[in-house]
């Protein structure tokens, strides 16, 4: 290159950055031009998109945009990226062009101080590089693509371009390398004849610039190309363009890659102009739909984009807005199930709101039944809404619990009576549940007909039974807490009978425990059960102790540490039992599972039969134990000991143990016989009454029953009056 043209283009590259930085006083902003590519600019400066604004417009500095831009260093991807932001803001053709042949000018880097520069794009550019090059120009120039799309194809359509590869180098398009002048690169002369080589070529080849283009939606298997082409003949330019189209399809988040999928599966799509389409999206956010859940809407029923919703759902919008649902509805369950909702319009959609209306069920729950399951518009009225809801109604259920099972599990509607309920029904009998608590059990657990009896319902039977479950509870178990049959064994029901087994409970007393209390299988054992452990192993119930109070209160496990718990340990401890003792172990053990107002009422009842507050937190501290029995029993007791007995009420309180002894079983079978020994003058020593109540039942019949035979049948009839 000449001194004369080097100095030439230097005072070109100055005369452009000395206008760029009169015109919009950004010269750093350009030296990034300079240096990265424009979509550095446009990404990360607002001046920037006004400097390529203003560039589209016939400005002075447009003039020289040409001139300017033979002189500057850019590699030919950053060519491209800059050629796509131009066409962002419409920058002519023309100039477009003109960038095209500035990468096959040699430059003069402004950075390097006047280095010579080899060309780049043709010099070191490979043979598929060249003719990428030529290519994006015929695009552009002979077929009226914007420059960014010229781009993409030739770079994202590589069969595309390497069958076109092959066929230049057939007929020696191509060459290994360019002619060159020594020393100064490729004249324009020499471009110029590359280029209408190339257009030559591919014009010859009538080459389809619709066959790359869904090359770079996704297109991979041609030959389906062949097939949509001939029944649809899209145009890639103009309002019904797919240019357009598919500019607005990934406005809306949808990949490029994805859209050749798109096309294919509706291809009415190829020739939708953009402006309906944009007209039907609006339409659907009318309804409701959310913009960010078009992609999704799109891909599982294209046909939305392509007809009249509002005219389409006339009726169904009609008798919505009559029973006061707002359209927009429509939109949110469109997002759900659309096939289902459009087929709504062919179905008794207004029969089916009232029927759910008459049997129970508010405006609210109708909507969020159509939510969870929108296939219900396009239930049978007359085979499956209206026989299901009959057969709903026999089961005796009031309104409310009408629309609680139907609300929780709107899936019953479309179960067959006799194939699924029936037989369902039929087997839970057959386990013990009785007929009439078969609507309670729905109630309980509305999704119960959705499980299998072979997959699903036997095998948790037999895993209960495996814990020591009887087959004759199984019912009971059921009645109560019928979510059982739900759990997953695996993952729900074993670990939590691995855990309790862990802190102590035997596996044989697991089935009882079941059996009493089968509602501890729905409880967690990170939330509910170790916790549960902590709090009664920190206030000294351990152990076996633990494993005894759990085994004979089960329901304990349920009870809430901040809530009953608490303030049952606040109680004892107000009562003057010492926090962390043995005592306090024995009272939690006993009052765990009575509520706050019980234990409360317990006491003052004592307070009230004529034990001072002292003695009643001497009977409690020394016999927690008394708070686990009933008001009734306790008085009825503490009365049989003074006017019977002839105890006072400070020898009652003297004797805490007296009153956990069973009043029926014990203290007057044993009362009797001691008081006809002594009316009979048979006893040879005077014993204390509270040792006589306390020694074991062997100890007492052989030493007061069985030596006087008179005594023992009284003592019989006692036992056998009393079922013992």
């Amino acid at each position: 290159m000449s001194s004369l043209r080097m100095a030439a283009n230097h005072n070109k590259a100055c005369r452009f950055m000395s206008i760029l930085q009169g015109a919009w006083k950004s010269l750093t902003v350009f030296q990034g031009i300079l240096r990265e590519d424009a979509s550095f600019v446009v990404g990360h400066s607002r001046t920037s998109t006004a400097t390529l604004s203003l560039l589209a417009s016939p400005s002075s500095a447009s003039n020289h945009l040409g001139e300017a831009f033979f002189c500057l260093p850019f590699s030919q991807p950053n060519l491209f990226s800059l050629q796509r932001d131009f066409a962002m803001v419409s920058v002519p053709v023309r100039l477009l062009s003109i960038l095209q042949h500035a990468s096959c000018e040699a430059s003069h880097s402004l950075e390097s101080g006047g280095q010579n520069s080899v060309r780049r794009s043709y010099v070191k550019a490979s043979e598929k590089k060249a003719l990428s090059v030529a290519m994006q120009n015929y695009l552009i120039t002979k077929k009226g693509l914007p420059a960014v799309e010229a781009a993409l194809i030739v770079k994202n359509a590589p069969t595309f371009v390497n069958k076109l590869m092959a066929r230049a180098k057939e007929h020696g398009i191509l060459q290994h390398k360019l002619p060159t002048t020594a020393g100064t690169g490729i004249d324009d002369e020499v471009l110029s004849k590359f280029q209408s080589k190339v257009d030559s070529f591919l014009e010859s080849e009538r080459v389809n610039e619709i066959e790359a283009y869904f090359e770079t939606l996704g297109l991979a298997d041609f030959s389906l190309l062949e097939e949509t082409l001939a029944s649809v003949q899209p145009k890639l330019l103009g309002e019904n363009g797919l240019l357009a189209t598919t500019e607005v399809l990934h406005s809306l988040g949808i990949p490029r890659k994805k859209l050749w999928r798109l096309y294919e599966r509706d291809k009415k799509l190829l020739n939708l102009a953009a402006a309906d389409l944009n007209a039907s999206i609006q339409m659907l956010e009318s309804l409701g739909v959310q913009k960010k859940a078009m992609p999704a809407l799109v891909n599982a029923c294209p046909l939305v984009f392509h007809m009249d919703l509002e005219q389409t759902m006339k009726k169904v919008l009609s008798y919505m807005e009559g029973v006061g649902i707002d359209k927009s509805f429509i939109g949110r369950l469109l997002q759900y199930n659309p096939q289902e909702v459009l087929r709504a319009r062919e179905t008794h959609f207004g029969e089916k709101i009232e029927v759910l209306l008459e049997c129970g069920l508010s405006k609210e729950h109708v909507i969020r039944v159509l939510r969870e399951f929108p296939q219900l518009l396009t239930l049978s009225l007359d085979h499956q809404v209206r026989p299901n809801i009959e057969f709903l109604q026999q089961l005796n259920l009031t309104p409310e619990q009408m629309s609680k099972v139907i609300t929780g599990s709107p899936q019953i509607l479309s179960y067959s009576v006799k194939k699924n309920m029936l037989p369902k029904i039929a087997y839970l009998e057959s386990l013990g549940v009785l007929k009439e608590n078969i609507g309670q059990i729905l109630v309980k657990f509305t999704g119960i007909f959705g499980h299998s009896i072979e997959e699903s319902m036997t095998p948790k039977v037999k895993f209960l039974e495996s814990f020591g479950v009887e087959r004759k509870n199984i019912g009971k178990i059921l009645t109560q807490f019928p979510a059982i049959l739900g759990y997953s064994i695996e993952e729900n029901l074993a670990p939590k009978l691995k855990y309790l087994e862990s802190i102590g409970m035997e596996r044989g007393s697991l089935g009882r425990v079941i059996t009493r209390s089968p509602s501890i299988l729905g409880l967690s054992v990170e939330k509910n059960m170790k916790p549960k452990v902590a709090f009664f192993e920190k206030n000294g119930v351990k152990g076996r102790d633990l494993a005894k109070l759990f085994s004979m209160q089960p329901s304990v496990l349920g009870r809430a540490i901040d809530g009953s718990l608490s303030t049952k340990l606040k109680f004892l401890t107000s009562l003057g039992i010492e926090p962390r003792s043995i005592i306090m172990a024995r009272a939690l053990t006993a009052c765990a599972a009575q509520s706050l107002n019980s234990l409360e009422s317990k006491y003052q009842n004592l307070v009230t039969i004529g034990l001072s507050h002292e003695a009643v937190r001497k009977i409690v501290t020394q016999q927690p134990t008394v708070l686990h029995l009933s008001e009734e029993h306790l008085v009825e007791k503490i009365n049989y000991l003074i006017q019977d007995v002839g105890f006072s009420m400070e020898e009652v309180a003297k004797c805490p143990p007296l009153l956990s002894y069973s009043l029926e079983q014990r203290i007057k079978p044993r009362h009797r016989v001691i008081s006809w020994l002594k009316s009979n003058r048979l006893l040879e020593q005077k014993y204390p009454f509270s040792r006589v109540m306390s020694i074991s039942e062997k100890i007492f019949e052989e030493k007061f029953v069985e030596p006087n035979p008179e005594a023992a049948a009284l003592y019989k009839d006692l036992c056998i009056q009393r079922g013992i």
